[in-house]
């Protein structure tokens, strides 16, 4: 169905849509409490596969 043909409806019915606002995102923790210790220390190299994972 065309927008114009609902606009045209809810018209002639006297109804209206509801405009939800946009939420913020809020972050209950500081940045710095956000960042995991470094346990790798830029060694990278491993044994076994899956001994160490890592992610960006």
């Amino acid at each position: 169905m065309n927008d114009k043909k609902v606009l045209h409806l809810m018209q002639m019915l006297g109804i209206q849509s509801r405009i939800r606002r946009k939420r913020r995102s809020s972050s209950l923790f500081a940045p710095a409490q956000r960042v995991a210790e470094n346990h790798l220390k830029r060694d990278f190299s491993a044994e076994k596969p899956n001994q160490k994972w890592g992610t960006t």
